[in-house]
């Protein structure tokens, strides 16, 4: 197993998004400028695994910007996946949005595990973050990239409130639900044994009245290694690691990460 975390993307990561450039025609570096996460490419099947990313209605090119009619989704709010590799493994991608019950997705691992397969949890908790932020008054900002794609400003205090919301709130209720079902569990974060590693996101553009700005103080990042010796000596003793945001960045403090992303970088470097 080793010490060293494994990269992000091997030859038979999953691939998280639409090859080729981007609408544009403008490649990585220029992506990378604007805060974007270019695709990871692989030689292997594509997990049913959707961002949690979502374009503006009346965004894109040639189009003007409209606020959309839903807040922006937090980090890994699609609904539950399976994503299952090679060695047996299943990774169960939850989503954070209010109608996702956690006894349901609960007594769906719990069903995997009395088959015998090796399942770690992945969730976010969109639902759970915007309820604390309102009751703390912390206000939920959103960014508007050139192409409209919309994702959670995730400045200091909001990040804080994710962290909360999500180690706090909704991995207790998913460890509760799956204590319910016999079935024994741990409760991580990406910080936890630096879990998930990342890259600070320092330079984001997003659209302001109209206009292109420049965000440099956002804590969000893009993942760039899953540390895996833990999760191989969780899931060898017959335990459910059950993981979640934040990741550990470059600068040894906490970023958002998009929780799809983490199920796929899971599953690439477990399987």
């Amino acid at each position: 197993m080793g010490g060293e975390p494994r990269p992000l993307v091997p030859r038979t990561a999953p691939r998280l998004g639409p090859d080729g450039p981007e609408p544009d025609g403008r490649g990585r570096d220029a992506r990378e400028r604007d805060g974007r996460d270019p695709p990871a490419r692989g030689d292997c099947r594509e997990p049913s695994v959707t961002p949690s990313h979502r374009r503006a209605p009346g965004t894109g090119h040639g189009a003007r910007t409209r606020r959309p009619a839903h807040p922006p989704q937090e980090s890994g709010t699609s609904p539950q996946k399976e994503i299952r590799v090679g060695t047996g493994l299943t990774v169960v991608k939850c989503g954070g949005t209010a109608e996702v019950q956690a006894e349901a997705v609960c007594a769906g691992v719990a069903r995997l595990v009395r088959e015998g397969r090796p399942v770690v949890l992945v969730h976010g908790g969109s639902a759970m973050v915007t309820e604390l932020a309102g009751r703390l008054g912390v206000p939920l900002g959103e960014l508007v990239a050139p192409d409209g794609t919309v994702s959670r400003r995730t400045d200091p205090a909001t990040l804080e409130v994710v962290t909360l919301a999500l180690a706090g709130k909704a991995k207790p209720a998913l460890l509760l639900e799956l204590a319910r079902r016999d079935v024994p569990a741990v409760g991580l974060t990406g910080l936890d044994a630096g879990l998930l590693r990342a890259r600070r996101k320092k330079a984001l553009r997003t659209v302001v009245d109209g206009r292109t700005v420049v965000v440099r103080d956002d804590r969000s990042g893009r993942l760039t290694s899953v540390a895996t010796p833990l999760l191989h000596s969780l899931l060898a003793d017959g335990m459910v690691p059950v993981l979640s945001p934040p990741a550990l960045a470059e600068d040894g403090r906490p970023v958002n990460v998009n929780a799809d992303r983490v199920a796929a970088a899971v599953a690439a470097a477990l399987g």
